[in-house]
């Protein structure tokens, strides 16, 4: 959804004057403000969270099934373009298609460039997509690119904004109800007598309306001010404190908001608020639910433009390594990893698992496997003959 699709679903309830025009007053603009500031919180944090996390990804590239840290490596995990740096890059690519549903990287020789707009033609059916008016910044590539030539991403499961958007117009209208409340009850409020003889004339309150709301706006608006009052005119505050309730109204609902954002995009609320009891489990949900499937359309992409079917068949591909998303005490893991060592797996098996470097040495490659498990066909360690498996 373009800015301007979201402004026109902002005031769709704007009636057009002849010309087909949209005329707001002010009060309408500033409780669209209100609506506009609830939705930008929720979903610009929900975004920013998942972002922030999905950019620790570590990108493998395997090549006939063996994992190297070459020339694609470096590109895709320490530096994809002279101006950015893996992590940036990579949040600023998820930011984009978290909130545009879409995003396209343009390979300019050994360099990834996100693009920041771009023409999307997908009509062909049996022919490649074309890319056009691609540009970065205020620069814009003259020629088109080809689907084949581009790694190209949609988030299609839902369109979260057109979602998103219908669901918090009620959060708007209660948060915008909510500050009307708290604005009044922290205002200043007061009671002006005037006596009869002060009065005067049959047009006073038409000749000092103005002179009072002139006077009285900026006495209130003032931190320290001294209001001159004639005669036969007292004055008498009636400042109320600012109820905490409505304070805390507020907050409940933009926490409301932000609670409907992270559902939608498929984030436990538990994680985004960080709470204690429970968190292991809800971030697994949140691994499973919401990392995993975008982390899985990421390497499909890169491994289907990078690789043809013949490479692919041979074992060349580019794996998702989302273990860096969560960080890992090895002292609380060190009885499962003991176990998985005594089930075959080698140390440097185990430091990539951990994030760990690997170790330099040629015994660190080894595989060992404990006595306590025997062949279930040869219990005792005996000879036998392949023939005498059932098949």
């Amino acid at each position: 959804m373009s800015f301007r699709s979201f402004l026109a679903s902002l005031f769709k309830d704007v009636d057009a004057d002849e010309n087909g025009v949209k005329q707001i007053t002010v009060n309408q603009f500033h409780a669209k403000e209100t609506e506009f500031a609830v939705d930008a919180y929720a979903i610009f944090t929900v975004i920013d969270f998942v972002a922030a996390l999905m950019s620790n990804i570590e990108l493998q590239t395997y090549y006939k099934n063996e994992l190297q840290e070459g020339r694609e490596w470096y590109r895709l995990n320490v530096k994809p373009n002279l101006n950015q740096n893996a992590k940036d890059f990579w949040k600023e690519f998820w930011c984009k298609l978290l909130y545009y549903q879409e995003v396209l990287v343009v390979p300019i020789g050994e360099q990834l460039i996100i693009a920041d707009d771009f023409v999307h033609h997908p009509e062909y059916a049996v022919k490649e997509d074309v890319f056009e008016q691609v540009s970065r910044g205020d620069y814009q590539f003259k020629k088109q690119f080809k689907s084949s030539e581009v790694f190209y991403m949609r988030y299609s499961t839902v369109d979260i904004n057109t979602t998103l958007m219908s669901v918090m117009k009620l959060y708007g209208e209660l948060v915008t109800h909510a500050a009307e409340v708290y604005s009044g009850s922290g205002g200043e409020k007061g009671i002006l007598n005037v006596n009869s003889a002060a009065a005067g004339p049959e047009d006073f309150e038409q000749k000092y309306g103005a002179w009072i709301n002139s006077r009285f706006k900026s006495y209130f608006s003032a931190s320290n001010a001294v209001m001159p009052l004639f005669r036969g005119m007292t004055y008498s505050g009636k400042h109320e404190s600012i109820d905490s309730e409505s304070s805390e109204n507020i907050n409940n609902m933009l926490d409301a908001a932000l609670m409907r954002v992270a559902n939608a995009y498929k984030v436990p609320p538990a994680v985004l608020r960080g709470e204690v009891a429970g968190m292991s489990d809800a971030f697994n949900v949140f691994l499973t639910s919401c990392v995993d499937p975008l982390a899985s359309m990421l390497a499909t992409e890169l491994t289907a433009k990078e690789f043809d079917q013949k490479q692919a068949s041979r074992g060349n591909r580019i794996k998702a390594f989302t273990n860096n998303i969560k960080h890992t005490d090895i002292f609380e893991v060190a009885t499962n990893f003991d176990k998985l060592f005594a089930d075959g797996f080698s140390h440097n098996e185990l430091c990539r698992l951990l994030g760990m470097p690997e170790i330099n040495e040629e015994w660190a490659n080894r595989h060992y496997i404990t006595k306590n498990y025997a062949d279930a066909a040869n219990p005792n360690g005996e000879e036998v003959n392949e023939d005498d498996y059932e098949t």
